[in-house]
């Protein structure tokens, strides 16, 4: 199948599946916020937390060094099978073991059960995780797509019925071993990947083969998941619930582009990279179209984002909701630089340089650190300008950096995003001499504002791509065309 119609193909599909299973969990979360009460989702937060400490040592960047690999025999991801489920099988006993301890930590008895039933997801998920690789890695991204959809319906529609029949707090935990019985069972039926064959026997030397990938992997992902969650406990300990309450909302609102736009495309170009070899010069070019598109949709985004805060936050959330939109005025410039910046991890890892990624992120998070703590001298607000400002510091560095890896000159990476960023100056100003002219007030003039953002943002997509080049519209075009060739042809592969 030609890379570019897969990748193109595997965009759609990811895009799809991410828009189908945020339309479930919405509405199985309706209902079960209605059927439960908010105990109940806070016990579950409680058993949560211990988890998510242990998932980056259960994965230990394992499935990451098998889409990466060159050379992969079946004993490879026997090996990574096998070790994942010693690992997770390890850490539950663990967390089952210690259940008491963290249940005393949060002054809840009711924990401890909980978790001890939680915690045998982990190995249920290492169970996927190989398969899923396997097909990741060969770009059928179909597949992955209906296993993460139908195992979140599957599993919304088991917790929808429990909690109807008076389960309580036990009907979210039986959601979280049905996904993951679920996501096993289909990963391992589609990937036809058989753990117990005579070729995929677990071998020393395959674990020593992937091992001086995925070791500095797991070091990112560990230091990565510490220094990105920082800000939230200083904020919480020294500034307050509510002011962490704020941060957090303005903080998911300029997530936004990068987990619906940068996320899926990300998804996607390291195994499509990985895939490419050691061509140097073809990755180059497919990662400059990548950073294209991706900044044609994020650049305006955030900038009408930026202007029209007020009247978004009011809109969405309510008006006591009204300390966000400073916040998120700010960090909308952190999201810009960030819907490209998350790019780099794919270059990283498709080169193989997981050692440089794990170096990098050190410097990298230290700098946050140490900007965090500077900034609470001065409030909520002195946190978000410190973590902006160190955030634009470190985008082009980063990128000088992960660009050597492609032979990529950083003016010719920044012209790639000059049309743009352009626009997104433009877009900006214009909403902003708007607002100075109209000053919307009451709801009424608040969506009237935020319709007129949102027309003028769509004509900024289509300035940008005029701007790019004069054929800029004909090849989003063609890659329209290709994207759905692209997943009509990976339906008939797949099926094979």
């Amino acid at each position: 199948m030609p890379l570019r119609r897969a990748a193109a193909g595997g965009v759609l599909w990811t895009a799809s599946s991410h828009a189908a299973r945020q339309a479930v969990q919405l509405g199985v979360t309706v209902i079960l916020a209605r059927a439960l009460v908010p105990a109940d989702f806070g016990l579950i937060g409680m058993a949560s937390v211990a988890l998510a400490f242990v998932t980056p040592l259960n994965e230990m960047g394992m499935g990451a060094a098998l889409v990466q690999r060159k050379d992969l025999e079946a004993a490879h991801a026997g090996t990574v099978f096998w070790f994942q489920m010693a690992m997770a099988l390890g850490a539950a006993l663990l967390l089952s073991a210690g259940a008491p301890l963290i249940a005393a930590f949060f002054s809840r008895d009711d924990v401890t059960p909980l978790l001890r039933v939680l915690c045998w997801t982990l190995p249920l998920g290492a169970m996927a995780a190989a398969p899923q690789a396997l097909l990741l890695r060969s770009l059928r991204f179909g597949h992955v797509a209906f296993v993460e959809t139908f195992s979140l319906t599957a599993s919304g529609a088991l917790a929808v019925v429990l909690a109807l029949a008076g389960w309580g707090v036990w009907s979210l935990v039986a959601q979280s071993l049905a996904a993951a019985v679920v996501t096993a069972a289909l990963m391992l039926s589609l990937s036809r990947f058989n753990p117990f064959a005579r070729a995929a026997r677990p071998a020393l030397a395959r674990l020593k083969d992937l091992a001086a990938f995925s070791a500095p992997l797991t070091g990112y992902q560990i230091l990565n998941f510490f220094s990105r969650n920082l800000d939230d406990v200083l904020i919480g300990r020294f500034l307050g619930a509510q002011a962490l309450g704020y941060y957090g909302m303005a903080y998911r609102i300029m997530m936004f582009p990068l987990q619906k736009v940068s996320g899926i495309v990300g998804r996607v170009s390291f195994p499509a990279f990985s895939s490419m070899g050691d061509d140097v010069a073809r990755i180059r070019g497919v990662y400059l179209k990548s950073v294209q598109y991706i900044s044609l949709i994020t650049f305006p985004l955030m900038a009408a984002v930026m202007v029209a805060a007020p009247e978004l936050t009011r809109l969405a959330f309510g008006p006591q909701w009204g300390p966000v939109a400073p916040l998120v005025s700010v960090l909308a410039l952190a999201g810009m630089a960030g819907s490209v910046g998350t790019t780099v991890g794919s270059l990283f890892l498709a080169r193989g340089r997981s050692a440089l990624m794990l170096a990098w992120e050190v410097i990298a998070s230290s700098i946050y650190i140490v900007a965090i703590v500077i900034g609470l001298q001065w409030g909520l607000m002195g946190v978000t300008v410190s973590y902006t400002i160190a955030s634009l510091c470190l985008w082009p560095v980063s990128h000088a950096v992960a660009n050597r890896l492609i032979e990529l000159p950083m003016r010719r990476f920044m012209g790639a995003l000059a049309p743009a960023a352009a626009v997104a100056a433009v877009l900006a100003a214009v909403l902003a001499g708007l607002r100075v002219f109209w000053a919307p007030a009451g709801d009424s003039a608040h969506v009237a504002f935020l319709a007129v953002c949102a027309a003028v943002s769509i004509g900024g997509l289509i300035l940008g791509a005029l701007l790019r080049r004069p054929a800029g519209l004909g090849e989003m075009m063609d890659l329209a065309r290709e994207t759905v060739a692209g997943v009509g042809l990976a339906r008939r592969t797949e099926t094979m």
